[in-house]
């Protein structure tokens, strides 16, 4: 078998000092795995933060292998067929497992099938015929992997599993179209280079390595334009660390930053917060300058710099039409041109019937222009493009639109419509800026005018108010235009004008606020004028204080005072004879028995009188029953009867007489029943004086007010026509009495048969 023999140059390393001299290097490790020396040259130490020194050492340091000094060693390499297989001969052991591959400008189509007998640390395969990388994942102590110029088409994220001391790839110039997602994993990768391919989708994950310091990576002079994917949704602010690492697209075409597809969530003017250290390299490169690029222009000079590469003069932008070829450069420093990179949103721009809206972000003026003017527009749209509680209102249709976009300030334009009423009713009000209302038939301004806290600009030129409401003191005057149209000015809104002048309102068009019903006055000229209204409403005021103050005392005081009044006319009004059925008597009769003058008077004038009028009565010293105790007399029998007949004279309520406890206590019991509609009238009379007795004098009084009073001695009116007039109606005569009587006797009669019968 005739074979070609390759000598195979083998470096054996020693464990001897390095020749440089261990004082010109640092032991660091980027990750506890690999052993690095960063040498002291290379004045890492003098940079400002750990990381950025790690970010140093990530781009200098050497393994130990590289500083101890080494023997090559050959060893044969047999190509074992036309197609490029191999496998490698070596005559003696390796003085140690360190060794370097090498093999460039051949045929190899894969590695040699017993490369995994070797610790090799070094592979350099570059110019050769490799489609794949294949299984390497044997080669657990490789540090440099170099198959540059080869015909790799595919990497994926299983190649470099278990490859954990793996520090520098370089597939530079093969046939690579397409890169897995996270091809690295949990591999702290230094340096990487992926150069002149093929690639026409790269995720950000094979760019900006997540909370790992590296030096960098390389996808200059790509042959195809990049598009950049996050398949991973991974979002700066939303995981806890950050990027650090340089980055080259020279002369590639890339539709958008890789650090602008993990920043959509975070105010780009942080982003030294989340990436605090590594470079870019873009130059030649062509952008698309829309809003997402314009937040990075917010960036303080070294900060955009450093993001796009010192050679960011070099850069241009391809879209759009109107910014095309024009210098990244240029559009930093000229604040005009940045007011063109722009993104229309489309699918949360809102949409009344015929009321269609246009909105667009403008991240250089920090605004979400939206745009409803010309379009018969009655009312404010319900919503606007924005973001709540980080969770964005927007569809897959615009979600390239960053977060923090939707968060600026609003613009909202309003003109031209048919908006009558100002409602600023919805929640984003808060966040609107400038609010054109100019040419519309506005009359009326809510109070809800005080959401538009962040306003500076609200336009109401051509407005029809008559108006304005008092919430709007809690905003600047100044913030309004007015313009030629003006307001009534009166007394009643005076304070317009203090508002105005206190805040120092501007008195120049369109600021200006102008009395309609004086010809070129503003309200501040018109205070003077309306000086004396303080003086009416104070008095005003002080009416509407006393009136009700008064209203409200005479009503305590009447209450106080004709509070029995009051108690009669509710009887009088609410009138009902509840007590009807248990009528027996007419008339119960009070008077002091101790008097014989009015025992006289009662027992023979009185008692005559009742019974020409056929009405009964019902006198305690006459019928009360025996063996009961004068209290259980007075409630059993005044429950009994239809009227209260009180005679009033001296003494006879005095507590030290004989029955002055119980002609109290019929006179309080009588009131009662009164008021509670159990007995339908009382009639006092005073008998030997001309006013009511001091016992319970109030409720006399209001009586005799209500006409259920006389004066005995008082001749010009006769008593008994008052008795009559009062006590209007015998038992005797009405018919449910007589059919209630009947009805009683016969119970009393059957009652008294039966026990008759019991007894016999």
């Amino acid at each position: 078998m005739d074979n070609k023999i390759f000598l195979l140059f083998i470096s054996l390393t020693s464990n001897i000092t390095c020749i440089n001299g261990s004082n010109g290097y640092s032991p660091w490790s980027p990750d506890g795995i690999k052993d690095l020396w960063c040498p002291k040259s290379s004045n890492c130490n003098a940079e400002p933060s750990p990381t950025h020194i790690d970010h140093c050492c990530a781009c200098d340091a050497l393994p130990e292998w590289e500083m101890l000094n080494y023997s090559p060693q050959y060893l044969s390499l047999e190509i074992t067929n036309v197609k490029g297989s191999s496998r490698l001969i070596h005559y003696t052991v390796p003085a140690n497992n360190r060794i370097t591959f090498i093999h460039t400008n051949g045929i190899l189509s894969m590695f040699p099938e017993n490369v995994c007998n070797f610790s090799i640390l070094y592979v350099d395969v570059s110019w050769n015929q490799l489609r794949s990388v294949g299984n390497i994942t044997c080669l657990t102590e490789l540090d440099t992997l170099i198959m540059k110029n080869n015909k790799v088409t595919y990497i994926s994220n299983q190649t470099f599993v278990g490859l954990t001391k793996l520090r520098i790839v370089d597939f530079s110039y093969n046939l690579i179209s397409k890169l897995d997602y996270n091809i690295f994993g949990s591999i702290h990768i230094m340096t990487f280079n992926f150069e002149g391919n093929y690639l026409a989708k790269l995720d950000v994950s094979n760019v900006l390595i997540v909370n790992k310091t590296i030096c960098g990576g390389s996808y200059a002079n790509n042959r195809n334009p990049i598009e950049m994917t996050n398949i991973g949704q991974s979002f700066l602010g939303e995981f806890s660390g950050f990027i650090c690492g340089d980055s080259d697209f020279s002369n590639v075409s890339i539709n958008e930053h890789p650090i602008f597809t993990v920043s959509e969530k975070i105010d780009q003017r942080t982003i030294r917060q989340y990436a605090p250290c590594g470079k870019g390299r873009y130059s030649g490169l062509a952008y698309d300058c829309d809003c997402k690029v314009a937040e990075f222009f917010h960036l303080q000079y070294y900060e955009f710099s450093r993001i796009y590469s010192k050679e960011y003069s070099e850069s241009h932008c391809r879209s759009p039409s109107i910014l095309e070829n024009i210098r990244i450069e240029d559009l930093y420093f000229n604040q005009t041109l940045r007011d063109y990179m722009t993104c229309d949103i489309i699918d949360s721009c809102p949409t009344i019937g015929d009321c269609k809206c246009e909105c667009t972000a403008q991240p250089n003026q920090f605004a979400i222009i939206v745009n409803c003017s010309n379009q018969s527009c009655t009312d404010f749209p319900a919503t606007v493009p924005t973001v709540l509680n980080d969770s964005p209102l927007k569809s897959d249709a615009f979600s390239t639109i960053p977060d923090v976009i939707l968060k600026h300030d609003i613009i909202l334009d309003m003109g031209h419509n048919k908006i009558s009423n100002v409602h600023p009713r919805h929640a984003y009000f808060s966040r609107v800026r400038t609010l054109d209302l100019r040419h519309n038939p506005i009359k009326t301004i809510s109070d809800d005018i005080s959401n538009l806290k962040s306003a500076t600009d609200i336009i109401l030129m051509q407005h029809k108010l008559n108006d304005l409401p008092q919430n709007i003191r809690n905003l600047e005057p100044d913030i309004f235009h007015f313009g030629k149209n003006g307001i009534q000015c009166s007394c009643e809104n005076r304070w317009i004008g203090e508002w105005r002048l206190f805040k120092d309102a501007s008195k120049h068009y369109p600021y200006a606020l102008l009395c309609a019903n004086y010809k070129n006055k503003t309200f501040e000229d018109m205070l003077n004028e309306f000086s004396e209204c303080y003086e009416i409403e104070t008095y005003y005021w002080t009416l509407s204080f006393i009136i009700p103050i008064s209203l409200l005392l005479t009503c305590f005081w009447m209450y106080q005072c004709l509070h029995f009044e009051f108690m009669i006319l509710k009887k009088r009004i609410f009138s009902s004879e509840k007590n009807q059925k248990s009528w027996e008597t007419d008339v119960y009769i009070s008077f002091d028995d101790d008097s014989l003058e009015i025992r006289y008077f009662v027992l023979v004038i009185l008692e005559q009188f009742f019974k020409r009028k056929k009405m009964t009565t019902y006198i305690p010293c006459r019928d009360a029953w025996l063996g009961r105790t004068e209290e259980d007399n007075i409630k059993c029998n005044m429950n009994k009867c239809k009227y209260g007949l009180v005679i009033q004279s001296s003494g006879m309520y005095d507590s030290d007489k004989s029955g002055g406890f119980t002609r109290r206590m019929e006179y309080i019991l009588a009131w009662d029943l009164f008021t509670k509609n159990k007995i339908k009238k009382i009639l006092i009379l005073t008998f030997d004086s001309k006013t009511p007795q001091q016992f319970k004098s109030s409720r006399s009084r209001a009586l005799f007010r209500y006409g259920l009073g006389f004066v005995v001695p008082n001749r010009t009116n006769s008593l008994y026509d008052k008795i009559v007039l009062t006590f209007d109606e015998p038992l005797i005569v009405n018919s449910k009495y007589k059919v209630q009587r009947s009805k009683q006797i016969q119970n009393n009669l059957w009652k008294n048969k039966t026990q008759t019968d019991v007894t016999t």
